[in-house]
């Protein structure tokens, strides 16, 4: 990592992880939907005896694993601030999900338009809203960002780390909401069909 790309993710960083915490437990006034879903499953994990990682959660169709995060913040901030510890778990997978955001800009593009791009993310609205509300699902954004980025990496320099790394955020990104598991399906079926280039028709492509 070159030493601009640094100072540009601390400015990233810094700047959406404050607009994300400033008066958390106040905005938005609404307590959403999803909140109270994800707030009585955290309940479930820190007051039940019948839940695990795998148990099934939220709708019914997310694994327990996604909400032991938010959990632990619950539990360190207490249950009078219940809130805000919801609220703040979420908004630092937002925060942490610019940075495979910015790599994959970065390889496409160049530095600067990066790091435009990412502090807009970083500051739309609908990406916003859902940082700072208790959507537990924020977790497949970053896991999945890392995923596309690890596979371009893989892609680019056919190092055996990085097919691991993607093989381990795919595999995290499977136990979360429907649109990750679509995302790897997605990725799996893009790297099938480029098989069928010419350039790529070989066993060493399939072995890699």
């Amino acid at each position: 990592m070159q030493k601009a790309d640094l100072i540009f993710l601390i400015i990233i960083l810094s700047s959406a992880f404050f607009i994300r915490i400033l008066w958390l437990n106040l905005i938005p006034t609404n307590i959403s939907g999803d909140e109270v879903t994800n707030l009585s499953d955290v309940y479930k994990i820190l007051f039940g005896k019948n839940t695990s990682f795998v148990s099934f959660m939220g709708d019914g169709s997310v694994a327990g694993i996604n909400f032991y995060w938010a959990a632990l913040f619950v539990k360190i901030f207490g249950y009078s601030n219940t809130i805000f510890g919801l609220r703040l778990s979420i908004a630092i997978l937002s925060t942490l999900s610019l940075i495979p955001f910015y790599f994959i800009l970065k390889g496409r593009t160049s530095q600067i338009i990066a790091l435009t791009f990412t502090l807009l993310l970083s500051a739309n609205y609908v990406f916003l809203n859902f940082s700072r509300t208790a959507w537990v699902n924020m977790g497949i954004i970053l896991s999945g960002l890392f995923l596309i980025l690890f596979i371009e990496k893989a892609i680019k320099e056919n190092r055996k780390v990085w097919y691991i790394l993607a093989g381990i955020f795919g595999g995290i990104t499977l136990y979360g909401y429907h649109y990750g598991r679509v995302l790897v399906a997605g990725i799996i079926l893009y790297l099938f069909l480029t098989f069928f280039k010419k350039s790529n028709r070989s066993f060493d492509y399939l072995k890699n």
